[in-house]
């Protein structure tokens, strides 16, 4: 008897100590983690140095009365701090019991009268965490708050952000093939030079600029809409999203370069409309005016070396 009693006393404290640690196992901002949508140089130099007004709190366990205080003042104490939308990532998150999800309600609604928002990743009614998802649309949570993915809470609020400081003007507006000469250090005398050599092409929503596999050596300059670059998912009709692009973006660059079919598949998201620049002219270009040629692929080169210090970065805070 008295050793099922200290075996029973030992369970119940052993719960109550697991239970009990905070569900919050990482926090990272907006400067430091980024959704997979490309953006143009302005827009991106905007969310790294006004990053931190974006929070993301990464969960793990449980969430319950024993825990989820803790997590509401830490969510609360980032608000105070300047973060004006979190984001809390239910990836990890096994189950939140009926306190939780009236602390996470109540928490939501005293950072909206504050001016923060507060939304949940990896949650979504019959997607993902359906169960959590609809306890938490039950407590007062809206559903448009609920994303799939931290990617897509990640996007959402970027291009809240960036609305929020007029630094959105570009998108809207499309680019010019002056502003991406201007990007790339050309004059005008030199744009002048180089729109001989790119056609201008357009595609409807849903429609592949190219897919993966094919063969193709042209690079794209995205003037207007927006493209999302995609896998398909192995035994299903559905396609995995692996980033977007947005006008003042380039694509394709690979294939011009290395000439290797195409890895994964570009599709217009909206109506959009991109400069090509093939390789065949690409190499006449070379030909005729190759100082011209070497400041473009000095541009290329800027393009890819961005993408490997991005890809770096994420990688140094996966293993943080």
């Amino acid at each position: 008897v008295v050793a099922v009693g200290a075996g029973v006393a030992l369970s119940v404290i052993t719960f109550v100590v697991q239970m009990s640690r905070s569900p919050i196992r990482r926090v990272r901002t907006g400067s430091t983690v980024r959704s997979a949508k490309q953006r143009d140089q302005r827009s991106s130099e905007v969310l790294e140095r006004e990053g931190d007004r974006i929070a993301l709190l990464e969960l793990e366990g449980t969430i319950f009365f024993g825990s989820c205080d803790a997590l509401a003042t830490r969510v609360e104490e980032l608000a105070a701090e300047g973060a004006e939308f979190v984001v809390l990532d239910f990836k990890r998150v096994r189950s939140v019991d009926a306190t939780g999800f009236k602390v996470l309600g109540q928490t939501y609604q005293r950072l909206k009268a504050r001016g923060t928002t507060l939304a949940f990743a990896a949650v979504h009614p019959g997607r993902v965490h359906s169960e959590i998802a609809e306890d938490l649309v039950l407590n007062g949570i809206p559903e448009a708050r609920l994303f799939e993915s931290v990617d897509a809470a990640l996007e959402y609020f970027e291009d809240g952000l960036l609305f929020k400081l007029g630094a959105d003007i570009a998108q809207a507006e499309g680019w010019t093939l002056e502003r991406f000469g201007a990007s790339w250090d050309l004059s005008a005398g030199e744009i002048a030079v180089l729109e001989r050599f790119l056609h201008r092409r357009a595609f409807e929503p849903g429609a592949f600029v190219f897919r993966e596999g094919d063969p193709g050596r042209s690079m794209y300059l995205l003037c207007r809409g927006e493209a999302d670059v995609s896998i398909p998912i192995p035994g299903s009709t559905r396609r995995r999203r692996l980033a977007s692009f947005t006008p003042g973006t380039v694509f394709g660059e690979m294939a011009l370069i290395d000439g290797l079919p195409r890895a994964a598949g570009v599709h217009a998201t909206l109506p959009l409309e991109v400069y090509e620049l093939t390789h065949e002219d690409f190499t006449r270009l070379s030909r005729e005016h190759p100082e011209l040629a070497v400041k473009v692929q000095a541009a290329i080169g800027r393009i890819l070396g961005g993408r490997l210090r991005n890809a770096n970065a994420l990688i140094a805070e996966l293993d943080s």
